[in-house]
């Protein structure tokens, strides 16, 4: 019995991981392809955060990266 909870738990784990990667790969691209970087930085403007470019990049290479590695 131990065994199979032990499969049942590698498997779900698996699952939130690639679930959670995709997740991160989807909001970068659309951060980064549909949304557009300009827009990005004019909402991280407009929350009056400083180095809005730095912060909208460092943020899509996060997430895109960050969520193949996740992924994969």
């Amino acid at each position: 019995m131990k065994a199979f909870l032990r499969v049942v738990q590698d498997i779900a784990l698996l699952a939130a991981r690639l679930v959670a990667g995709l997740v991160l790969i989807a909001h970068g691209w659309h951060r980064w392809q549909v949304a557009g970087i300009d827009s990005q930085i004019s909402i991280v403007q407009g929350a009056g955060l400083p180095i809005g470019f730095g912060i909208v990049v460092v943020t899509i290479a996060f997430e895109l990266i960050g969520g193949t590695l996740l992924a994969f």
